[in-house]
């Protein structure tokens, strides 16, 4: 029995942890989250939600090309985005705000499996790791993986003591779901998960088929509005993902291992040390450090006792097989791209730590130390860089353009150097007088960097950039024309904020 002393004590403790964790996330985030292009998209496509009362069925296009994933992480954005008034960093806070529950859960699911030693350690590496609180303070899908990931970790576990459990295979099914709809590669923690369950409980195959067809109907379920679209629009985008992976081809033996020990790097890198950008300063030792710890729990949970043991080697057996089959692919890694990991991650330390094992529990510790007091100052200065600015450049052009049409109809265009037209269209489209998507004689080109050139406003792409997703073709503020060849004139260029510039162009009648 825990004496009263002792949860006064843990209780102190985990306040000052999460605490941590929410201070990490959320310090200055209003001036310093990221709001770029896909930000931009983002916010207009809830935008799109909240103004129609409908939901949308599709969700953010993937960087291989005509590929889109569900629309879960759209309606996870509406609630934070009217919280806030609109302001698009609600998202943001929404993202910060999952990744400090994820801190509290990492150690409530872990206390009773490896005591309060070993789940503090693990929160505390989740909730100070750079990289980890850099992916919780800004809105993007793939950041709120690892809260998710968390849960089908923990139901994973408990699938393999009770693998009979049909409300279990349920959930896991619509985890499973959500996943997906987050980021295509989280399949891979499932697929892992189900590989270790058939692996321990091998014997009941026939329970294990009909618990995988449950979760195929849980899976079914979370993943609805997605299918809906597929069957409106002819598959789309099983087709393109059925086509990507067509495409990725075997491997040659030479050039996977050489891909394969790249990815090791760029996963040690950034994971352990942050600076993937500049690896000759990070140090061979702090390189080497997360691996050894694999090493110490792997000796170490030889000694553990079921299910720990088996708990212990699944999150080994899931981080090295996550980096051997993205290997397969003919792409560079990205760590957003396993940020399931984060919390596997994390709980490779913590397991470490509750070892009974002297020798194991004292390296784990010094590892942990070592490693965070490399990335603690590393993440100091993270929370000091100054403020992107990016907001406020968005909504004063947004202000200038509104003043300047006084009440005239009007189109707004990129200019061919702005990459972020969609940040600027949020903005546009909260305004009274919006831009139109019927062609207007009156046109203001936003340009980034530099200012706006005669080559472009006299560009027959003039109106040939398309709608950043097509759920929000309503808000390009331009007719979509490939070729436009109707005389034009610019009549002002005014810098208005941060390196971007605004166009006046009169189109000819």
């Amino acid at each position: 029995m825990v004496k009263p002393s002792s949860k006064l004590v843990v209780a102190i403790l985990v306040t000052i942890l999460l605490s941590l964790s929410a201070f990490v996330r959320l310090y200055r985030i209003e001036s310093t989250h990221t709001f770029h292009n896909d930000e931009g998209r983002d916010v207009l496509i809830a935008l799109k939600m909240i103004e129609s009362r409908r939901p949308i069925l599709l969700g953010p296009q993937t960087s291989t090309g005509n590929m889109y994933l569900g629309p879960l992480y759209y309606y996870l954005m509406v609630p934070s985005l009217l919280i806030s008034g609109l302001d698009p960093v609600g998202p943001a806070v929404m993202v910060a705000v999952f990744g400090v529950l994820t801190t509290l859960l990492i150690y409530i699911l872990a206390r009773s499996k490896i005591g309060d030693a070993g789940a503090f350690v693990a929160a505390l590496v989740f909730a100070l790791q750079p990289v980890i609180v850099n992916f919780t303070r800004n809105s993007w899908n793939p950041n709120v993986v690892p809260f998710f990931a968390l849960l089908t970790l923990y139901l994973g576990f408990s699938l393999g003591v009770r693998v009979s459990s049909r409300k279990r295979w349920l959930a896991f099914g619509v985890l499973a779901g959500i996943l997906i709809q987050l980021h295509y590669v989280a399949a891979l923690i499932v697929f892992l998960l189900w590989l270790t369950i058939l692996i321990e409980n091998k014997a009941k195959l026939l329970v294990i088929g009909r618990g995988t067809l449950i979760a195929a109907i849980g899976f079914f379920i979370s993943t609805f509005p997605f299918w809906l679209f597929e069957m409106r629009h002819n598959w789309v985008n099983t087709l393109a993902l059925f086509s990507y992976l067509g495409a990725q081809g075997s491997p040659s033996e030479s050039s996977y291992f050489l891909k394969l020990w790249q990815n090791i790097k760029d996963f040690t890198d950034t994971l352990v040390a942050t600076k993937a950008n500049n690896p000759s300063v990070i140090p061979l030792y702090l390189r080497i450090s997360f691996w050894l710890e694999v090493l110490v729990l792997a000796l170490a949970a030889k000694t553990f006792q079921k299910p720990k043991q088996q708990h212990a080697l699944t999150l080994i057996f899931i981080t090295i097989s996550s980096i051997l089959i993205y290997s397969l692919l003919n792409q560079k890694l990205e760590i957003h791209y396993l940020a399931y990991i984060f919390p596997v991650y994390a709980y490779i330390f913590g397991y470490g730590v509750s070892s009974k094992q002297l020798w194991a529990k004292a390296t784990s510790l010094v590892l942990t130390l070592v490693i965070l007091s490399y990335n603690i100052p590393i993440l100091a200065a993270n929370l000091q860089v100054a403020p992107s600015h990016q907001v406020e450049k968005a909504q004063t052009v947004a202000q200038y353009i509104e003043l300047d049409a006084g009440g005239q109809n009007y189109n707004v265009v990129p200019g061919f150097n702005n990459s972020r037209d969609a940040t600027y269209g949020y903005f546009l489209a909260l305004l009274e007088n919006k831009p139109h998507n019927s062609p207007e004689n009156l046109v203001y080109m936003i340009c980034e960097d530099t200012p706006c050139e005669e080559s472009m406003v006299n560009s027959p792409l003039i109106f040939a950039r398309g709608s950043v997703h097509p759920a929000v073709e309503e808000y390009s503020g331009h007719p979509f024309i490939l070729e436009y060849t109707a005389p034009r004139r610019m009549v002002s260029l005014e810098h208005v904020a941060y390196g971007t510039w605004v166009a006046k162009i009169y189109l000819e009648p």
